[in-house]
């Protein structure tokens, strides 16, 4: 069995695969483990394909997850537990493995929603209490090193005392050595300081008359040069090097305390840092599974295989174009494909036995997500020349001691793959030994996929249902293969249009076409002429297919032109409204001019309410919901209001709401309340017309009402109201008084107001608790001054103002 798992593995490209896998790993433990990536049972494959996915999913989201590029302490963790010393740098590789760890556990932490099976998996409840001291763990050795991994001088505070003091003797020791190689200058070489043994040493000269006293260390090469460590500095050169065995027996110190906090946790530490490895393998294949448009598959529980648009994983990643195929394989049936040379049978096999080891291993497949499989137990083939001078094996003999242990070994679901079985011998005999070999594997269940140029056996699986025939497309009218299979039909093998193709000479290729007899002959045009109808069938449906794309296209498009014109009409009337308010506001600038104007030349009171109310006039024109056109007029109900025609309860009809109403008391100057529903709005007269006694709706008499001063509610203000024109000198600013402060104040107000013969008045007093409002508008209901009142509109202040309309 090993040996078929070998060669299914060598057919199927299984090493290249896995190498590409290795290559989106960040660790080399993992990239060892996606080399040697087990094939695995059905239920491992599906848990470690759910796994998968859930990384997969994050990645498509753009929340990829955390790269676990941490180096192996496996050799390390095996010194550690064995209380063997280690050298920094294995510490510091522990605690890179121990980041990153902490990385993932954060990333999973937040994601369990999202990642529920790789989080409980790799925290489960007894892990994630050690997650802090993982951390403190990780912290104190990173800690302790400086970046080039030495120990740095904040790993302990003896240390640091340690250190300052080697320093300071090293300085004082150097200075002593500078003041005595200046005072024998005449003996030495030169007056550079060096190291010899780990001593300071001055390099004295061998014919000096006078030799300078002390330790000599070593000469040159030559003999010309003597290192002398002078007698002077040797206490000083003893001093530092105990101050250096000092620092060092601390260096060992820190490291051993270091070591030991790995050795009490080793258990977690180990854990953690097969986690990171183990999780890389699952990351790298969900970068895998991006990289090819790949997807975990729907379970089946059938035996079948269901794979939808399957592509070859190595062409797709060789950027190869691949064209996407559907393959249907059940227990006890044959897909027998047959086809042009080089049309892609091949590909097909590989395909379909490739993604079935993906499968095997827990890795989503190059086929659509809506695909259904059942994981095959085994995948086994004979693909490609075996023969063997060594073994005194021919090609047809080597491929049938594989069909042989293949027969051995195929069981109820296992894929069995043969291409070009039972080729390289007699065409009778072999169709005959092919028909049966094929009879065999489905009696035991098996999932067969061959591959055929044999007539005699395409036509075995046309008359037998445990066998479906399938061709590989070629297009006829170009020469060319197409790669897709159509299932139902046989192919034909086309080799005369292969060989022409490919070279071979026409006249060579007429005389062959010469040889073959009659009757094959017209089968192999009945074949070639089912297939070019098939072509252009195809052609016609993919044609129509397009048509109807890009007629929802065109559609889609018309509706996104239509959505666009709406819009521009809408920012157009939006645009107009603006220009409309800004007219209002022109004609209440004018409203103002005119009023300090008039008053400027002392005109009298009557003088200042006809230029109010003919600029009055013109804003309700203006405004939004005015009266209409003469034109349109025409078709409201009823007629032109006139003075004596309104009185209470008689019908009316609002033009700038397009409502009928009735008058609930009689005219008041230019304005007159009319009740709409259960709202009272004081109207102009020019929006008004009296219904005629046939367009009125039966309705109670209206309650009469004698003009009352202020509504008790203060309702907000009527879509209809008179033009206010709000300015900083008829304004009242109450904000931040009392209300007994506001109210004295708006009586002095009014006054005022009074005597300048102001028709309207505007109090602000804020939106706040509301106990200003409310006490301004009570002392206004029964003000002798107040004939109405009303709230702000959005355009003068909203709730915030209560404006005064003054007898």
């Amino acid at each position: 069995m090993e040996r078929l798992n070998q060669k299914v593995q060598h057919d199927l490209e299984w090493a290249h695969l896995l190498a590409h896998l290795a290559s989106r790993a960040h660790n080399e433990v993992a990239k060892r483990l996606c080399l040697a990536l087990p094939l695995r049972d059905k239920d491992e494959a599906w848990a470690h394909l759910a796994l998968v996915g859930e990384f997969l999913r994050c990645i498509d989201a753009d929340d990829a997850p955390p790269v676990l590029d941490a180096p192996d302490v496996g050799e390390a963790l095996a010194h550690i537990r064995s209380d063997s010393a280690v050298p920094a740098t294995c510490l510091i590789d522990v605690a890179a493995n121990l980041k990153r760890f902490g990385a993932l556990a954060r990333y999973l932490q937040n994601r369990t929603d999202v990642c529920p099976k790789n989080a409980a998996l790799v925290l489960p409840p007894e892990v994630v209490p050690s997650l802090i001291s993982l951390a403190r763990l990780a912290a104190e050795i990173e800690s302790t090193f400086e970046p080039d991994g030495s120990i740095a001088d904040t790993a302990s505070s003896e240390l640091q005392r340690l250190r300052a003091r080697t320093q300071s003797l090293r300085q004082n020791l150097l200075v002593a050595l500078e003041r005595i190689a200046e005072q024998h200058a005449d003996v030495l070489q030169d007056r550079t300081i060096t190291l010899r043994n780990d001593r300071f040493v001055l390099p004295v000269r061998a014919d000096a008359h006078r030799p300078l006293s002390g330790i000599v260390h070593g000469t040159s090469g030559s003999g010309a040069t003597m290192f002398v460590e002078p007698e002077r500095a040797v206490g000083m050169g003893n001093d530092l090097t105990l101050a250096r065995e000092a620092v060092v027996r601390e260096e060992q110190r820190i490291l051993n305390a270091l070591r030991g906090g790995v050795r009490d946790m080793l258990d977690e530490v180990s854990y953690a840092c097969q986690q990171v490895a183990a999780v890389e393998v699952r990351i790298a294949a969900a970068r895998l599974a991006w990289d090819l448009d790949a997807a975990v598959p729907q379970r089946g529980r059938d035996g079948e295989v269901r794979l939808l648009r399957a592509r070859h994983p190595l062409l797709q990643l060789q950027k190869e174009r691949v064209v996407p195929n559907d393959i249907a394989l059940k227990p006890g049936h044959t897909l027998l494909i047959s086809g042009p040379n080089a049309g892609g049978k091949t590909v097909l096999l590989k395909t379909a036995g490739l993604l079935s080891l993906m499968l095997q291993a827990g890795l989503p497949i190059s086929a659509d997500p809506d695909s259904t499989v059942d994981i095959p137990d085994a995948v086994l083939s004979d693909i490609g020349d075996d023969q063997s001078i060594d073994l005194a094996l021919s090609t047809f003999s080597a491929h049938m001691q594989n069909i042989a242990a293949i027969l051995e070994r195929a069981t109820q679901g296992a894929v069995v793959l043969l291409d070009e079985l039972c080729a390289g011998t007699d065409p009778i005999e072999g169709a005959a030994l092919a028909a049966a070999i094929l009879d065999k594997l489905n009696a035991f269940g098996a999932m067969t996929l061959a591959t055929t140029h044999f007539d005699a056996l395409k036509t075995h699986a046309h008359e037998s249902p445990r066998f479906t025939n399938c061709a590989t497309g070629f297009d006829a009218a170009t020469g060319q293969p197409t790669y897709r299979i159509h299932s139902g039909v046989p192919g034909a093998s086309s080799a005369l249009e292969t060989a022409l193709r490919y070279g071979i000479p026409a006249s060579v290729i007429n005389s062959a076409r010469k040889a073959i007899p009659e009757g094959v002959r017209r089968l192999s045009d009945a074949v070639s002429a089912l297939e070019l109808a098939r072509e252009d069938l195809l052609r016609e449906q993919r044609a129509a297919a397009q048509e109807r794309q890009e007629s929802a296209a065109h559609n889609q498009a018309l509706q996104a032109e239509l959505a666009r014109l709406k819009a521009r009409d809408d920012k157009l009337l939006s645009r107009e409204s603006e220009q409309l308010w800004a007219d209002i506001r022109a004609a209440r600038d004018k409203v103002r001019t005119a009023e300090n104007t008039l008053r400027r030349r002392q005109a009298s009171a009557a003088q200042i309410r006809t230029v109010r109310d003919e600029v009055n006039a013109v804003a309700e024109q203006l405004a939004p919901g005015a009266a209409l056109s003469t034109t349109d007029m025409d078709a409201l109900p009823g007629v032109p209001a006139q003075a004596d025609q309104v009185r209470s309860g008689v019908a009316v009809y609002v033009v700038s709401m397009a409502k009928e109403g009735t008058v609930a008391a009689d005219l008041q100057g230019n304005t007159v309340f009319v009740a709409v529903g259960r709202m009272q709005l004081r109207v102009p007269l020019s929006d008004l017309r009296v219904l005629k006694p046939a367009a009125q709706k039966k309705r109670g008499p209206a309650k009469p009402r004698q003009a009352p001063p202020v509504a008790a509610d203060f309702a907000a203000a009527p879509v209809s109201v008179p033009v206010a024109v709000r300015t900083d000198s008829n304004t009242l600013d109450v904000r931040g008084l009392t209300a007994d402060e506001a109210v004295d104040r708006l009586d002095a107000f009014l006054d005022s107001a009074l005597r300048s013969a102001w028709d309207v008045a505007f109090v602000l007093h804020g939106h706040g608790t509301g106990v200003l409002r409310n006490a301004v508008r009570a002392h206004v209901a029964n003000s002798p001054y107040v004939s109405d009142a009303r709230p702000g509109t959005r355009d003068e202040g909203g709730d915030g103002i209560t404006a005064l309309f003054l007898r």
